[in-house]
């Protein structure tokens, strides 16, 4: 049997793949924060930027979804700004 999914369907999976892949770069990001490694935690924060940039393209035909990335996108700046500072990147 050969499952075939809609465009909608295909949409909405690759944005939750791109925030999965996100989201564990932010747990990355925050263990190695944990630890003490300022430099390993800006390295995270910015791949899971990468990936947020990932969820806009894919994420783009919910509005809803969109607000989220917009929010996180400024937090995560704000806290690749915040690890970079003290890394000495």
């Amino acid at each position: 049997m050969i499952l075939s999914f809609s465009n909608a369907q295909a949409d909405e999976r690759k944005c939750l793949i791109a925030y999965e892949k996100m989201t564990k770069e932010v747990e990355n990001a925050a263990s190695a924060s944990s630890a003490g490694d300022a430099c390993r935690a800006a390295d995270g924060v910015e791949e899971a930027l990468n990936w947020l940039g990932t969820c806009e393209i894919e994420c783009s035909y919910s509005k809803s979804r969109m607000d989220k990335i917009y929010q996180y996108k400024r937090d995560l700046t704000n806290t690749l700004a915040k690890y970079v500072k003290k890394c000495g990147h």
